[in-house]
């Protein structure tokens, strides 16, 4: 199954633009950007992006992270980037004292199943479940 947003081109200027907005509030939002060099070297291209937020546990006295943009170009999946990215989110969850670090994996991914794999493979647990209407 194609990912829902197949018709929407990641757009890394966009992404950088957020995650520079978002780090003016550095206290609530992190955001990671990993690029590769390009040609010369002179050149970046993003490979993945991160934009993680930090918030209060409704119900109790707790700080929780959610990581709504993980982004990993298709060509740079089978490298570190993954990780890489990952491990920065979690260390910025520790840092800040967070109970709970979660990555939702909704965006229509066409391999949800191996995506949620390597997140158990990387500490995290499959909880519950997210329903979503296209509008």
């Amino acid at each position: 199954m194609a990912s829902r947003y197949a018709d929407h081109p990641f757009m890394a200027g966009r992404v950088r633009a957020a995650i520079e907005s978002a780090l003016e509030d550095a206290g609530a939002t992190a955001g990671f950007l990993l690029c590769r060099p390009e040609g010369d070297g002179n050149h970046p291209a993003v490979c993945g992006a991160l934009v993680a937020v930090a918030g209060p546990l409704t119900a109790a006295k707790a700080t929780i992270c959610n990581a709504p943009l993980f982004y990993v170009d298709p060509e740079d999946r089978k490298s570190d980037a993954g990780n890489l990215l990952l491990d920065a989110y979690l260390e910025w969850a520790r840092s800040i004292n967070a109970f709970d670090a979660s990555v939702p994996v909704l965006s229509g991914h066409e391999d949800v199943a191996r995506v949620g794999r390597w997140l158990e493979r990387n500490g995290l647990h499959h909880i519950g479940d997210n329903f979503s209407k296209q509008l």
